[in-house]
């Protein structure tokens, strides 16, 4: 069954779950040679990393790197000892009594992993990966993710949700996978697997062939990549971090994609060789949306760390910060020239402000809880809130124009197709509603979540 629990941050959420690597089957001959990539890594990532990682360092001992695996955290005891299982402090706590144990807040290792890591010490635990400084979620190797369930036990938030290319379909994150409705009726399409736990953005790329996804496993890993939305094939995977990836973004011309990440940083890609161009890391906590501006010369972003910031896509440096919500910062836009900056805040207001002085120019909207996710598109600024609403203010002189009601929980993700003149709308139960731009009348109303009628 899924275990929701609701916070007061931009996610909403924290979805509980095994992050499956693959491991070596149970048991390893003694001849045989284990590999640290292949067999120890995953390991460490699937059960270790949360509490030892960038994010978390219990007793000042990471492990999300070769190198910091091998340094002592604030006991000086070496973690591990090349060809000696008594001093070395990892196989003790992994090995040691409940009370000791590792890891300390779930289940002990399986006996076939324990193994795996008794005989790699034994060997003389070698490092057999490119770079024993980078992130081992770098460089392990993937592997296919969980199947996701036949049904549901229970709706799942809808973190992330698009309208096809053509506005006939609309697409929504699932638990491991994602789901194609048909806008009409409401209707489940079909099914994508083979994605990480939860999706936080999806977005298509201006011609359509392309879609991007974002997300992972909360304290374990992020990733955004590129998909064939016809087949689901993976197209290009454009990078993996150790926390959640929750926003990603297409530059208007579709040859770069920014993405934000739950540890602080905003990273652009090419699209075509999935290199990584410039890292930001300007922000104190989550980066929890990016936007470009029309031009692309510009990102704008938005943080837990109470900002919103403006960056020169091109060097990466900072052009302006503003700090005028005083509470974590969940969504940003721009209008449609460029000069204004909107943001959305945990004081429940959406403002408005000036990307050359960071001065507030004005309150958009004030809800009756926080607010969440903006898009700018057509001359409009679509935003939603925790208080079960979602508007629609004009860019020109913010004015409103419409107030869709009818959801009974917090509103996580919106998605606008212009051109068919349709809104939908994701909330926390798993309900979605589309809805018509010109008269705010509902097109449909489903539980987004697959069922045995379907």
């Amino acid at each position: 069954m899924l275990n929701l629990y609701r916070i007061s941050s931009f996610t909403l959420l924290i979805v509980v779950f095994t992050f499956n690597l693959s491991v070596h089957p149970a048991g390893v001959l003694a001849e045989e040679k284990v590999s640290f990539i292949h067999d120890i890594g995953p390991i460490l990532v699937q059960h270790c990393q949360s509490c030892h990682g960038p994010k978390t360092a219990e007793s000042n001992y990471r492990l999300d790197s070769f190198e910091k695996l091998k340094t002592a955290g604030d006991y000086d005891t070496p973690p591990i000892t090349p060809g000696n299982l008594d001093e070395s402090e990892l196989f003790r706590l992994i090995t040691a009594d409940e009370d000791e144990r590792m890891p300390a807040n779930g289940e002990s290792l399986q006996e076939s992993q324990i193994a795996l890591i008794r005989t790699w010490i034994e060997q003389g635990a070698e490092f057999d990966g490119k770079d024993a400084s980078a992130a081992l979620m770098s460089q392990i190797p993937r592997s296919p993710y969980p199947q996701p369930p036949e049904t549901y036990a229970t709706p799942i938030a809808i973190t992330a949700l698009e309208f096809s290319p053509t506005g006939e379909q609309l697409w929504t994150a699932g638990f491991h996978e994602l789901l194609v409705w048909n806008v009409a009726d409401g209707k489940l399409v079909r099914r994508v697997k083979n994605v990480a736990e939860r999706t936080y953005q999806l977005a298509f790329s201006p011609d359509g062939s392309r879609l991007l996804l974002c997300g992972g496993s909360p304290g374990v890993s992020g990733e955004a990549r590129l998909v064939n939305p016809e087949s689901g094939e993976e197209i290009l995977l454009l990078g993996t971090s150790t926390d959640l990836a929750l926003d990603a973004a297409f530059r208007p011309d579709g040859l770069k994609v920014a993405v934000a990440y739950a540890d602080n940083s905003v990273v652009v890609f090419d699209v075509e060789s999935g290199k990584e161009d410039r890292m930001i890391a300007s922000h104190g906590d989550w980066v929890t949306a990016v936007a470009w501006s029309p031009d692309g010369k510009r990102l704008a972003t938005s943080s837990r760390d109470k900002t919103s910031k403006l960056f020169d896509a091109e060097n990466g440096q900072i052009v302006a910060s503003f700090g005028g919500h005083g509470q974590p910062v969940h969504g940003v836009a721009f209008n449609a020239d460029g000069k204004q900056v909107f943001s959305a805040g945990s004081d429940n207001k959406v403002k408005a402000w000036n990307p050359d002085d960071s001065k507030e120019i004005g309150v958009v909207t004030e809800f009756g809880g926080e607010s969440y996710k903006l898009v700018s598109q057509a001359d409009h600024l679509f935003s939603i809130s925790a208080d079960h609403t979602a508007r629609q203010h004009k860019l020109e002189d913010r004015a409103e124009v419409r107030k869709f009601e009818g959801h009974a929980d917090w509103i996580l993700s919106l998605a606008v197709h212009s051109s068919s003149g349709l809104l939908a709308t994701g909330a926390f139960d798993g309900n979605v509603r589309i809805w018509k731009l010109e008269d705010g009348s509902q097109v449909a109303d489903f539980v987004a979540v697959p069922s045995n009628a379907q």
